[in-house]
């Protein structure tokens, strides 16, 4: 990893041309992997498509995306792989996405069909499957390959540290134990609006004042300020279980609470998170 840095600084300066069709291959791939062009507000579209190397957390978010893809760990996609899951992706993944805004007017099908395309051009005209390392060619067509080894490295360690943090998800909560939850919720909801305030759960004695921006940032998960019926069974789930198949947090039996990670595609502890040092070469916890 130390080595990868090292040639990767030793690049800086250095720069692939980003013609026409692979610019627009970077916009289209970003949209797809990121959700957004550029990754902050700081830069400009122009400066997101030249730059030479990506954030760790960018590239977490490629492999994220790519582990989910690459769904058989070959370590390797064709086109019709590619477009099958791009469809099940853009669909489900990224509802923020779903607005023609974001596809510059296009419809999903539009978008998938344009992305394909110039995956199909760009990385697949002399090959039929590519690689996770072609696709970070996409996303930083700038990059050359020092950078591009680097981001592969930051990569194989955000694995390492999906495996290392993996822990077998929490049960499903008992149905009949479930159906209660449900039953209180709907005794508490006298005006059947199906949403509860907090200033309802504590009238009800259900919380504390004390406890009321603590439990908003952790339940309120669509941040309407309300809890639905889902979001109130996940608040009030005993310990050891999740509320029901999809949630994506829930507890040990000890008490502490897990979560599904989204990036590294995994159950883990909510209270601990794996992290880089300095020069990327371990994998580090901390509290």
């Amino acid at each position: 990893a130390a080595a990868a840095a090292a040639a990767a600084t030793a690049a800086v300066g250095r720069k692939q041309k980003v013609t026409p069709i692979k610019k627009e291959a970077c916009r289209l791939m970003r949209l797809f992997v990121f959700g957004n062009v550029c990754s902050t507000e700081e830069i400009d579209e122009d400066e997101a498509i030249t730059a030479t190397i990506g954030t760790r957390d960018e590239v977490a978010s490629v492999y994220g995306v790519w582990a989910q893809l690459d769904a058989n760990k070959s370590g390797r996609t064709d086109l019709k792989e590619f477009r099958e899951f791009a469809r099940r992706y853009v669909r489900l993944k990224r509802p923020a996405l779903k607005g023609t805004a974001d596809f510059g007017g296009d419809d999903i099908e539009t978008f998938v069909h344009k992305l394909c395309d110039k995956v199909e051009r760009l990385l697949l005209s002399k090959k039929s499957s590519f690689v996770m390392e072609d696709m970070m060619r996409l996303l930083w067509p700038a990059a050359v390959s020092p950078q591009l080894k680097t981001m592969s490295q930051w990569a194989r360690e955000t694995a390492e540290a999906a495996r290392k943090e993996k822990i077998p998800a929490p049960p499903v909560l008992p149905m009949e134990e479930f159906e209660g939850l449900v039953s209180i919720f709907r005794l508490y909801d006298d005006k059947k609006s199906g949403k509860l305030t907090f200033d309802q759960l504590i009238k009800l004695g259900v919380l504390h004042d004390y406890q009321l921006e603590q439990y908003r940032r952790e339940w309120d998960h669509s941040g309407d300020g309300l809890l639905d019926l889902l979001e109130f069974c996940e608040m009030m789930c005993p310990a050891g279980f999740r509320a029901h198949p999809g949630a994506r947090v829930g507890s040990l039996a000890d008490g502490r609470k897990v979560f599904f990670d989204s990036l590294l595609l995994c159950w883990r502890l909510e209270d601990g998170a794996c992290e880089l040092n300095s020069n990327g070469s371990k994998l580090i916890r901390t509290p």
